[in-house]
Parts: structure tokens; sequence; C-alpha cells
């Protein structure tokens, strides 16, 4: 499957795959009903922007924030540059 067919996951929903949130539960059921995503690389900054400001809260501890990082390259069949 190319990228052009692939859907592109959005880093909010990325976000409620990779940690537990409001909707978690939907944005998982939602993702795990497709086998292939694609997303820009920014995706990687926007997701490690939300890890970090969690972090920085207080709201996960630095281990989560760095798997939540880590574990976004697995919900992804494509990362497309951003040019």
């Amino acid at each position: 499957m190319t990228s052009a067919n692939l859907p592109v996951l959005d880093a909010s929903v990325a976000v409620k795959c990779l940690i537990d949130e409001t909707d978690s539960g939907l944005a998982r059921a939602a993702v795990g009903r497709r086998p292939d995503w694609a997303a820009p690389d920014l995706i990687f900054l926007e997701v490690a922007s939300v890890a970090l400001k969690a972090l920085r809260r207080g709201l996960l501890r630095r281990a989560q924030a760095d798997a939540m990082v880590a574990n976004l390259s697995l919900l992804l069949s494509e990362v497309a540059p951003s040019d």
C-alpha cells in the first residue's frame, strides 16, 4: 500500500492512543480498525511536545513520556518527509 492510499494519523489521535486520557478508548478503537497509517514526520515533534508539556505539569513520569514518543512509530506504517 502506498502513502496515497493510507489514512493519515493526526497527532491528537496518536496522543490519545499512547496515553490514557479522555476518549483514548475511542481513538484506539478507530486506529485499530486499520492496519496501516501514515503521517508527516512532524508528528514526532507534535507528540514529543505534548509529552514534554504533560511531564512538566506532572501528569506523566519521565519513563511514560519517553515511551509515548518511542511507541509512536509502532502506530505508523509510513512517515512522509515534510520538505
